[in-house]
């Protein structure tokens, strides 16, 4: 009897210590890297397919798993800001994300999307670093129809504090 206790008090041993031995081994792993695992992102509302009366679409969002926060440089991929893609496709994971027309960088939720012209529009939703850089492959589409009327109006990107703002162009859809 007592080689058979042997053996299996030295089985549960090793059992033991080679289970101890992987948790510590999966704890390193996952605080240096961070993952994407628990994430997901997703528009509420309108649901795709929706027609939207007027030129101005409001996203409800659902953000899992990533604070949302402004761009203070922070690239660890647990917070960041929204960005929204309207009529394109989003940019690879990992690759910057630029600042430029029909692109939305906001920590807004709803997130408030004006002056869409009529007609049917893409949306596409993706989050983002602190560097602006897209986060993970996470991302929630739809497909919003705009019904007009629609007023979009083309001004400077910048003026100064308390001068008139000059209108470049107007555009009217019905």
């Amino acid at each position: 009897m007592k080689p058979i206790r042997s053996a299996a008090l030295m089985a549960s041993l090793v059992l033991m210590l080679g289970a101890c031995g992987d948790s510590d081994d999966s704890a390193t792993t996952s605080s240096s890297t961070p993952t994407a695992l628990g994430t997901s992102l997703a528009i509420l509302t309108p649901v795709s397919g929706s027609t939207v009366k007027g030129n101005v679409v409001s996203l409800d969002l659902e953000a899992k798993g990533v604070t949302i926060a402004k761009a203070h440089g922070d690239t660890s991929g647990r917070t960041g800001p929204y960005h929204v893609f309207i009529d394109r496709d989003p940019v690879a994971a990992g690759a910057p994300i630029p600042r430029e027309a029909g692109i939305v960088h906001t920590t807004d939720d709803p997130v408030v999307l004006t002056g869409l012209a009529v007609g049917t529009h893409r949306i596409t939703v993706v989050y983002g670093d602190g560097a602006h850089a897209r986060m993970g492959t996470n991302q929630a589409e739809a497909t919003v129809k705009v019904d007009g009327p629609s007023l979009d109006a083309t001004a400077p990107a910048t003026s100064s504090a308390g001068q008139p703002v000059v209108v470049v162009d107007v555009k009217v859809e019905d």
